[in-house]
């Protein structure tokens, strides 16, 4: 039905943000012995974590992969003590450390160094794809500020994020200072439009005031999202729809509608975070210590 309905790029967009709502797979051992301290509750969450959501199967047990990850090498180094094997397994247990697999000798260590072994692959899987993120986005912002911006026709807007009706983080004592809470409040509480971008794979959430637009009106829909910019008092509202206009335009100029799921052309640019610029001997301008990212414009809202 949905591809269908939508364009490929809605399409795109929604499965990805659909993805990142999932918990994300972790690694774990399957050992549900009493003297840790698992009542019947947990060990039943357990057992149901076990399963393989992509292959749909109720459970799963690495074992042998193309890229032989260290998860299989691990269950491998287990399958060799119970053969009789005699390879050095992980926490300085082998096939050495017990007379026979029924004696269960030596299997508290092995048990303590895999649980140890699993904590380091999931921590090291995590830095992996953090790497190969920031890979992605710093080769895409490198090739925008190469062009001096990007146009992408294909962008779409995911979520548009308002103030819920009513929300208010000033202070009711107009000679008093805003506290540091309602100074926090007051930078989330900000309209934002959040992009999904497909050359980046990723989405960007940009705030009305970087896109060089301001409100102009909008419908709210009849509960707020509680969810939305991380605000868990309601502070926050998504709406379907919103008309904008550029700031600064003239008097009676057109409002332009935004509509969430619907393709539009942006503009990708690079700005600077951090650091200072320099020049070298050369003449060239170097920038030392700062990071350039991509972010996103409107190309009507200069």
């Amino acid at each position: 039905w949905c591809r269908q309905h939508w364009s490929a790029q809605t399409h795109e967009a929604v499965c990805a943000d659909a993805l990142t709502s999932f918990k994300e797979a972790q690694y774990i051992v399957a050992d549900l012995d009493d003297e840790d301290g698992v009542d019947a509750k947990a060990a039943q969450e357990a057992l149901d974590s076990m399963g393989h959501w992509a292959l749909s199967l109720p459970t799963y047990m690495h074992f042998t992969s193309p890229i032989r990850r260290y998860a299989d090498v691990l269950v491998h180094r287990r399958l060799i003590r119970i053969f009789g094997g005699t390879e050095q397994g992980i926490g300085g247990w082998s096939a050495a450390a017990g007379a026979a697999e029924g004696s269960g000798e030596g299997d508290g260590d092995f048990l303590t160094g895999l649980k140890e072994a699993v904590q380091v692959c999931n921590a090291k899987k995590r830095d992996a794809q953090d790497a190969h993120v920031d890979s992605v986005q710093l080769a895409l912002s490198a090739h925008v500020r190469a062009l001096g911006g990007m146009d992408v026709p294909d962008a779409v807007i995911t979520k548009i994020l308002m103030p819920s009706p009513g929300a208010s983080s000033g202070s009711t004592d107009p000679g008093r200072p805003l506290t540091f809470q309602q100074r926090l409040k007051n930078r989330v509480l900000k309209h934002a439009v959040e992009f999904y971008i497909p050359p980046a794979q990723c989405s960007r959430s940009v705030s009305f005031d970087s896109l060089g637009i301001e409100f102009v009106s909008c419908e709210y829909e009849s509960q707020p999202s509680r969810s939305a910019a991380g605000s868990g008092d309601g502070a926050v509202a998504t709406v379907r729809s919103v008309r904008v206009r550029p700031k600064h335009a003239p008097a009676g100029a057109d409002a332009v509608e935004l509509r969430v799921l619907e393709p539009l052309l942006v503009r990708l640019v690079t700005e600077q975070t951090g650091g200072h610029a320099a020049q070298d001997a050369d003449g060239l301008d170097r920038e030392r210590g700062a990071t350039r990212r991509w972010t996103v414009r409107l190309p009507w809202a200069p």
